[in-house]
């Protein structure tokens, strides 16, 4: 049995998994992880059920964006949540918040460091800073968890519904 808080546990094995498929080149589906392990964490660090975009964006902004400024770029919790939305649905940077005026497009550079954008809806970022600050986001939400009893108590809850966690 394992002694690794259970956040741990889910982060190890999606940033292993992230790691992987970034380095043999499949930065498409990279980016489809990721996402997808931030809208888990989202919905884990949730009092509620259903977290939709604005728990993306809560998580995202309290443990991506206000921790680890310089990592991002500038990007918005809106801008992650468009570039969410883009690669899940579509594969595109274009996102229905794009299309409004919610959220810039989101290009990503492939070595570590910022190129500027061409364009003031275009924001650039580096897929390995995004994915550092994704890893230094589930740091942050384990500091958070130990200091709240309730929230990690939930916490643990709803991770060992995943279906990771369960035989199947």
């Amino acid at each position: 049995m394992s002694t690794l808080h259970p956040v741990m546990e889910f982060g190890m094995r999606h940033t292993a998994a992230i790691a992987c498929l970034r380095e043999n080149g499949h930065k498409e589906a990279t980016l489809i992880l990721l996402f997808a392990a931030i809208d888990q964490l989202a919905w884990v660090a949730s009092d509620k059920e259903a977290v939709g975009n604005e728990g993306f964006k809560a998580w995202v902004q309290q443990y991506m964006i206000d921790r680890n400024p310089d990592l991002l770029s500038g990007a918005t919790a809106a801008d992650l949540w468009g570039a969410r939305c883009g690669v899940l649905h579509t594969g595109a940077s274009e996102s229905n918040d794009f299309r409004n005026g919610k959220a810039r497009r989101i290009f990503y550079s492939t070595n570590l460091g910022q190129v500027q954008p061409n364009a003031p809806d275009i924001l650039v970022l580096s897929l390995e800073w995004l994915g550092t600050a994704f890893a230094t986001g589930i740091a942050w939400f384990l500091i958070d968890l130990e200091a709240d009893a309730e929230q990690d108590a939930r916490a643990r809850s709803k991770l060992a519904r995943m279906l990771t966690h369960q035989h199947l």
